[in-house]
């Protein structure tokens, strides 16, 4: 087994590894069951907006503020690198958002979910003797 170094990640880097990013997970209760589901997003303000398929989401969800979490992460497989992104927030619909990237439903109608970051944080693993850690992100 390889002895990996789990280091912290600051506010600042976590929204600069998010910026650089595409798909991410969603986690959230539908029916008092746990849904997670891989989603487009990007970074707005203080929060993020991910993009469901309107036809997975059961009619009315997010119409009122939802506690969520979210995660975002790369990871070198067989190389015991990456990092790791988590937020946890209040998830409400934003039927009027206009989104910077193409949508990921392939034409069909696409609910768009704005989640605040409340909570922030994340952190990035590698080898403890690693020498060559993953990049940092443009910006961070």
């Amino acid at each position: 087994m390889i002895a990996t170094r789990v280091t912290e990640l600051g506010k600042r880097e976590c929204w600069a590894l998010l910026e650089n990013s595409e798909i991410g997970r969603l986690s959230y209760t539908e029916s008092a069951m746990p849904v997670v589901r891989a989603v487009p997003f990007e970074v707005d303000g203080s929060g993020i907006v991910v993009a469901l398929r309107a036809s997975t989401v059961r009619a009315g969800a997010f119409g009122r503020p939802t506690i969520v979490a979210f995660e975002a992460g790369e990871w070198a497989r067989g190389r015991y690198r990456g990092w790791s992104v988590r937020l946890v927030g209040r998830a409400l619909a934003v039927p009027d958002h206009r989104p910077a990237r193409t949508s990921w439903t392939d034409g069909e109608p696409s609910l768009y979910v704005r989640v605040s970051a409340d909570v922030l944080a994340g952190e990035r693993v590698g080898p403890a003797n690693d020498a060559h850690p993953l990049p940092r992100p443009r910006g961070g």
